[in-house]
């Protein structure tokens, strides 16, 4: 299974959704995202790219500090690791750095 991150904002002119963010992600890791939220990823889910990438900053802030406690909970099955969810964290907040302000996150698992 896998999470599918989404980081999309509607342009009325157009009628339109724009992606900003589209990847997915094995969920694989949800034990690393749960070390720092008891909801684990989907915290972001329907928050806007400003308060949502607060909400990511926090996580990455989070990997930073607690490397070897995360390292812990790499999936036995080889599926990521602490440094690829790292990775993939610094992706997202970039992602929510550079959205407009109206774009919101939405994950689905």
């Amino acid at each position: 299974m896998s999470y599918d991150f989404y980081l999309t904002s509607h342009c009325e002119a157009c009628d339109t959704d724009h992606h900003h963010f589209n990847k997915n992600y094995t969920s694989n890791v949800a034990p690393m995202f749960a070390h720092r939220f008891k909801d684990g990823i989907h915290v972001i889910n329907n928050k806007d790219a400003v308060y949502g990438g607060q909400i990511l900053f926090d996580l990455l802030e989070h990997f930073l500090d607690n490397k070897e406690e995360l390292e812990k909970l790499n999936p036995k099955n080889g599926w990521s690791n602490y440094e690829d969810v790292l990775k993939f964290i610094r992706e997202m907040v970039k992602a929510s750095i550079h959205a407009p302000n109206d774009a919101v996150w939405v994950v689905y698992s």
